[in-house]
């Protein structure tokens, strides 16, 4: 099976559908009435999908049972997945967002360290503002 880097669930199923029906991006994009970059954007995540983009697709692909719900499915995880742009992080904080994310993710942060860290970033961010920085 073809793994597809930098793509979201929904992302993934597009570029399959396009790719087994023999289409490109901008035939695609044609179809839905949207551009290509628009569509690129969807598949990688930088875009949200929205709902006139999501009636549109239904009404111009017949879709069979299988992807259909191969659709639902992965448009209901693209929902739930958030791309970070990194570009200017160091490595160092890198690491600790995404050990915090884990830790979040698997309910390893208590309701009390929640506040404690929503306080510190309050906090940090009106010293900002009181600075001037």
């Amino acid at each position: 099976m073809t793994k597809y880097v930098g793509l979201s669930p929904l992302g993934v199923f597009l570029r399959k559908l396009r790719i087994d029906r023999g289409e490109t991006l901008k035939n695609m994009a044609d179809k839905l009435g949207c551009s290509s970059s628009y569509l690129s954007a969807v598949e990688v995540g930088k875009k949200k999908v929205l709902d006139s983009f999501c009636n549109k697709f239904l009404q111009v692909y017949s879709l069979t049972t299988v992807e259909s719900e191969l659709y639902d499915q992965a448009i209901k995880d693209s929902a739930t997945v958030i791309n970070v742009d990194f570009r200017g992080v160091s490595h160092e904080n890198r690491q600790l967002f995404m050990t915090f994310i884990e830790k979040l993710k698997n309910g390893e942060i208590s309701e009390d360290m929640k506040k404690e860290i929503e306080l510190v970033l309050k906090e940090s961010n009106r010293k900002h503002y009181l600075i001037g920085d």
